[in-house]
């Protein structure tokens, strides 16, 4: 078995560095969305992997769901009323590893091909899937699984809760490799002041979520319990 592990981010990536190089998952970031991760996968899948993690985070879509929650999927639904389940032994197993934490629910998740910005837009989608976070890679990495009967586990921190909004013009401002542009970010600050509120609510969402990645990653193992 073959271990590897597809993030949209570039700090989602860096959530794995606490386990040392010589055991590190192999790990692709190609940026954020579905087209990113679905190369990703498939680079992953050409290396030989037979197991794949979508690992990162994700958007609340009901108020249980708050910054910092970790979502562990038994199955992503798509727009396209996809329904793409999560490998269920593999998953036991992490859940046994992560024990009876509070942060950590099990639930669908949504697979949106474009953000969702709005508390309106977020609260229609999670009523229409029945989904309780989305996120915009993990759908992708799951379809490339099943061409090849790979199997795939979803794990997702939310960053930012239900009834709160994104300013759009952020999904414009992560490189190819899902880096932060500065210049991009410092430019949407000057052109929309009333957002830095929101900014600084998302930023401890971030940050919030990118800790309940490493903590999780630590509690679960290198090979996220799959052996």
């Amino acid at each position: 078995m073959r271990l590897g592990v597809v993030t949209g981010l570039a700090d989602e990536a860096r959530c794995l560095r606490v386990f040392p190089a010589a055991v590190r998952p192999l790990v692709r970031c190609l940026g954020p969305g579905p087209g990113a991760a679905a190369a990703a996968a498939r680079d992953l899948l050409d290396l030989g992997c037979d197991a794949l993690v979508s690992f990162g985070v994700a958007g609340g879509l009901d108020p249980a769901m708050q910054p910092g929650r970790v979502i562990v999927a038994d199955a992503v639904v798509t727009e396209q009323g996809e329904l793409l389940e999560t490998d269920c032994a593999w998953r036991e197993r992490l859940l046994e590893c992560l024990g009876p934490a509070a942060l950590v629910l099990v639930g669908r998740i949504g697979g949106s091909d474009r953000p969702l910005t709005t508390p309106d837009q977020k609260r229609a989608w999670g009523a229409r899937y029945g989904a309780r976070a989305v996120d915009m890679e993990s759908h992708a990495v799951a379809r490339e699984a099943r061409k090849t009967g790979a199997v795939v586990l979803v794990l997702r921190a939310i960053v930012d809760p239900v009834d709160r909004a994104i300013p759009p013009w952020l999904a414009t401002a992560v490189d190819a490799v899902g880096r932060p542009k500065p210049l991009r970010i410092a430019r949407g600050i000057l052109r929309h002041p009333r957002d830095i509120g929101s900014l600084l609510q998302l930023g401890r969402g971030q940050a919030a979520a990118l800790a309940a990645l490493r903590h999780v990653a630590l509690d679960a193992g290198p090979l996220f319990a799959f052996a």
